[in-house]
């Protein structure tokens, strides 16, 4: 049996070489517990990619004094209001390892207010998906995993690699009368957040069939209630979405577990099994995990998570959301205050 590919795509902040480790032996723990999944050994069954992109960003944040100066400019040209531009420069004059600006909200601003730098994330994550799909033979069942901007990056990605171009990469084009994902797993998404092309109406959709204009069989959408980057702009298109024929491939569900300060992490949203078993059921069959295990699983993950400072931490988080559909700078100004929790 050929594994399937899970292409890993990271959020924002700094991820070095092997991040998804930790990512890995979570979902590997979680499948060997359930009979109807490890019957199959999770390594023979799954191929994880890591796909990283912040060298880009870790790269401009060694630049900064010398180039702050016009990608401000260009942040301030599309719509980024002058209390955050300064926030900025004051972020760029001490910058830290603590600073929660400085190393993880920067990298959304310039994904979503500079275009080159949008633009050179996406040529990256085009480049590491093509290097596994693009080897002249047959291509292997694939599905992506993408957390927080990662969300945004890799939707960009796919609907320019089956739709439009990736720029300097003439050869990169998929069909998805060729290959398609099997399903495009959203861990706290922000695509709607960053849009700058509809995401509603992408390639970027799922289909019950093979169809012209879809990249993926299931896609499956994951938000936190207390998590401030879903809370805003929430990814919930109209129904049925994307068609009625197909509404039954998408799945939109919001946790509102806490196990932490940082319900924003991937592994904290992936320790539920309210997320991980429909994932294992999209890729793996919705029998693999019997509704009596998930039950069972759910309740004690429950007991597990209502015990200690959870209704505390949930009091304080739901003081710092934005409005639902308030301005960007009030957006930042609430990541900001959440940023000053999470380092706590």
């Amino acid at each position: 049996m050929s594994k399937h590919i899970l292409f890993l795509v990271h959020g924002m902040g700094v991820h070095p070489v092997k991040w998804s480790a930790g990512t890995i032996t979570l979902l590997k723990d979680a499948y060997d517990s359930y009979p109807g999944l490890n019957i199959v050994p999770f390594d023979s069954r799954f191929q994880f990619v890591e796909i990283g992109y912040d060298k880009i960003f870790e790269d401009i944040r060694k630049r900064w004094a010398s180039e702050s100066s016009a990608i401000l400019k260009v942040m301030g040209a599309n719509g980024l209001g002058d209390d955050f531009l300064k926030k900025l420069v004051e972020a760029g004059n001490e910058p830290s390892k603590d600073n929660f600006l400085w190393t993880n909200v920067l990298d959304v601003l310039l994904y979503r207010f500079v275009p080159t730098v949008s633009m050179a994330v996406r040529v990256s994550v085009a480049d590491q998906i093509m290097k596994q799909l693009n080897t002249g033979g047959e291509i292997p069942a694939w599905s992506v995993i993408a957390h927080s901007l990662g969300t945004s990056a890799a939707h960009d990605t796919l609907n320019d690699l089956y739709h439009t171009a990736i720029p300097g990469r003439p050869g990169y084009s998929l069909s998805p009368g060729d290959t398609a994902a099997e399903l495009v797993m959203m861990v706290a998404n922000v695509s709607k957040v960053l849009e700058t092309a509809p995401v509603y109406t992408s390639y970027v959709r799922p289909a019950a069939t093979s169809l012209p204009d879809r990249v993926c069989r299931y896609y499956y959408s994951v938000a936190h209630r207390r998590d401030p980057f879903t809370w805003f702009k929430t990814f919930d298109p109209p129904p049925p979405w994307p068609d009625a024929a197909s509404a039954t491939n998408f799945k939109a569900l919001s946790v509102r577990h806490i196990l932490g300060w940082n319900v924003h992490d991937l592994d904290h949203y992936l320790k539920s099994p309210q997320v991980h078993i429909p994932f294992f059921r999209y890729l793996v069959g919705q029998e693999c995990v019997s509704e009596q295990e998930e039950a069972a699983a759910i309740q004690n993950f429950v007991k597990r998570w209502q015990k200690g400072s959870w209704a505390k931490i949930d009091e304080v988080l739901e003081n710092v959301l934005p409005h639902q559909n308030g301005s960007w700078n009030e957006l930042f100004s609430s990541l900001l205050k959440y940023g000053s929790l999470v380092n706590k």
